[in-house]
C-alpha cells in the first residue's frame, strides 16, 4: 500500500503537465453515523464533503445536476468515488471514459477548480486539468487506489 499512495502522490505533483493536486486525508467528521434526508442544509468541514452526515447515495453513473452533499456523502460512505466538475470548464461527456460501476460523475458549477474527485475522507482537486491534453493517470489512480474504502463498502 505505501508503494501505491507514495506513486500515487509523486504523479499528482500539480506540476503544469497535469493540473492535479497530492490526494489531500481529511479527518473522518465525528457526525459521520449520522443519517439525514437529502435535502438536509449540513454544514460539512470540507467542500465537497468527504465525510460527515449523509443519505442513501444515487447508483454510479453520470448525472446532470449536481448531488447534495448528504447524497455525496452516500456515495463515498460505500466505498464509490465522485468525480465533480466545473460545467463552464469542461465537458461531462469528455469525462465519461472514467465512469465505471464505482464512480459518479456530476456537473458542479460552485466548485473552484475545474476538476475535484472525492473518497471516504479523501480528496483532489484539479485546478488547471484540460481534458484531452493533461494526463488522466492521476485521475485514474485516484479512482483505483480509492474504491471500496469506504466503512460500508459494495460486497461482492
Amino acid at each position: 500500500m505505501t508503494t501505491t499512495v507514495a506513486v500515487l502522490l509523486s504523479a499528482c505533483a500539480g506540476g503544469p503537465a497535469n493540473g492535479c493536486s497530492r490526494v489531500v486525508r481529511e479527518d473522518v467528521a465525528d457526525d459521520s453515523q449520522l443519517h439525514v434526508i437529502a435535502s438536509a442544509d449540513i454544514d460539512y468541514t470540507s467542500e465537497p464533503p468527504t465525510s460527515g452526515p449523509h443519505a442513501p447515495g444515487p447508483l454510479p453513473g453520470i448525472y446532470v445536476r449536481t448531488l447534495s452533499g448528504p447524497e455525496q456523502v452516500g456515495v463515498l460512505e460505500r466505498g464509490d468515488v465522485v468525480i465533480q466538475f466545473r460545467p463552464d470548464v469542461v465537458s461531462g461527456a469528455s469525462l465519461g471514459s472514467l465512469v465505471s460501476d464505482r464512480v459518479v460523475l456530476m456537473p458542479n458549477p460552485a466548485l473552484g477548480p475545474n476538476i475535484v474527485l472525492t473518497a471516504w475522507a479523501h480528496k483532489m482537486e484539479c485546478k488547471g486539468y484540460i481534458v484531452g491534453q493533461d494526463d488522466e493517470s492521476p485521475i485514474a489512480e485516484f479512482i483505483s487506489t480509492r474504491v471500496d474504502r469506504g466503512p460500508s463498502p459494495h460486497s461482492g
